[in-house]
């Protein structure tokens, strides 16, 4: 039991990290969005966004369904995700302006992701393509769980 509780302070502290650090560009984050991810795709973890308001919030609960859309988690792990996610949907306070996920970005066309980081508030998101470490691990994770599907 302990092991699971240092698990999820990992994890937490990975998304508090990520959530209140004044990041620059996607590389930046890169190791925190790499351990948030293993935990919520591999350990079950289901971030905790009560303590979070404002745009801390709204980032947290953004990564959070970001990490929630991957097929390696099953609708039972997103039904719970989503629950969570619901909560925060009616604390958020959504500002007239949207700004961006990391400093350094500039609002561009928006991609699909893009569209998850707008509803959310943000002009841009977490660019997880750009991060190099999170590719190979969900590339590595995705391939894992279909060869076993077959």
């Amino acid at each position: 039991m302990k092991r699971d509780s240092c698990q999820n302070t990992k994890y937490q502290n990975a998304l508090d990290h990520l959530v209140c650090g004044h990041f620059y560009q996607p590389e930046d984050a890169a190791e925190d969005l790499v351990c948030l991810a293993k935990g919520v795709w591999f350990d079950n973890y289901t971030p905790s966004l009560k303590q979070y308001s404002g745009q801390e919030l709204q980032k947290a609960a953004y990564v959070t369904e970001f990490l929630a859309a991957n097929p390696l988690v099953n609708r039972f792990r997103r039904g719970a995700l989503r629950a969570s996610l619901n909560a925060a949907k009616q604390r958020a306070e959504f500002p007239p302006a949207f700004t961006p996920f990391y400093l350094n970005d500039k609002a561009n066309k928006f991609t699909g992701r893009d569209k998850l980081a707008k509803r959310w508030g943000f002009s841009s998101g977490l660019q997880a393509s750009k991060v190099k470490r999170f590719l190979d691990l969900q590339r590595r994770a995705n391939t894992e769980h279909y060869q076993a599907a077959v």
